[in-house]
């Protein structure tokens, strides 16, 4: 299968785990073998040493987090500028709800039952087993934020994920009237956000209201599922998408790069300035791909 995994014994008594394919790289170090033996089958979603073997397919996080507003010292209201020092309290990590795609269950962590270490240590075990995590706005604000806190509670940098940002794709490719998500997942035919009061909202999640908590634990669980249905429709459109067809852990298939399906059809050719490639459709989710030799033929030099 083109890779190296093994799992050993160091000299300080630890395990470690390893695994090596063409672009993706896995390393961990445990206190156990049991644990070692976890980690890895973790990351590859099944169990190599099992009778059967299920070949992995990439991991693809749906996460939205929500946080607290600052508390500030201001002499007056409207447009104005607050410095640091006026910061009575600084923002903190409130919930955060995540999906793995593929999967049914949305779920979510939250405040009310855990301290923000946790919710940071959370966050970075699921960032650590993800190939690819989707967000709205994630690449400005959702993945920023976390890696504040991760910074601050002591985590080291994640094992590397590719970011897939639906706010992006939408300014980058169209025009449409509001790029938001609440917006997009209505025009998708989606019911959009859970209505609530606002910045009360977060207040009463703050001072621990259970009806408050119970709204704000649907709000999050549905920007989650918001934020899966605005993604296939989507993702066709990304050009820099991850290339899914690197994750599959199995014997060489032609997939889609968008997806990793690996039914297709055939469309005309599509020509850069020296060569002609032959190109496909996923039947899955529309993507357009090329194959990577390109039509036997005469090649030309580019333009000068």
């Amino acid at each position: 299968m083109n890779k190296l995994r093994y799992i050993r014994q160091r000299e300080n008594g630890n395990w470690q785990v390893r695994i090596d394919r063409p672009g993706v790289t896995f390393r961990a170090t445990t206190v156990s073998q049991e644990d070692a033996v976890t980690a890895r089958n973790d990351f590859l979603g099944y169990d190599p040493d099992a009778g059967t073997m299920q070949p992995r397919a990439p991991r693809i996080l749906l996460l939205d987090i929500e946080t607290t507003p600052l508390e500030i010292y201001a002499w007056e209201i409207g447009d104005i500028h607050v410095g640091f020092t006026q910061i009575k309290k600084d923002w903190e990590l409130l919930c955060f709800a995540w999906k793995w795609l593929g999967e049914q269950d949305i779920h979510i962590m939250t405040r009310q039952n855990h301290t923000e270490k946790e919710l940071a240590a959370r966050l970075y075990d699921l960032l650590n087993s993800a190939d690819v995590v989707v967000a709205h706005n994630g690449k400005s604000f959702d993945l920023k934020k976390i890696n504040v806190k991760l910074l601050l509670y002591g985590h080291k940098r994640p094992h590397p994920y590719r970011v897939v940002d639906t706010l992006q794709i939408s300014r980058k490719h169209f025009r449409f009237t509001s790029n938001k998500q609440d917006y997009l997942n209505k025009l998708f035919g989606g019911p959009g956000k859970v209505e609530h009061e606002g910045l009360g909202l977060w207040l009463k999640c703050i001072d621990n209201n259970p009806e408050a908590w119970a709204l704000m634990i649907a709000y999050n669980k549905r920007d989650v599922e918001d934020l899966e249905q605005d993604y296939l429709m989507l993702r066709n459109w990304d050009g820099s998408h991850p290339n899914l067809a690197l994750y599959y852990d199995e014997d060489a298939q032609q997939r889609c790069p968008v997806c990793g399906y690996t039914e297709y059809e055939c469309i005309e050719p599509v020509y850069t300035q020296v060569s002609e490639f032959p190109a496909y459709r996923c039947k899955c989710c529309g993507g357009v791909y090329r194959a990577t030799k390109r039509l036997a033929g005469v090649q030309t030099t580019g333009v000068v």
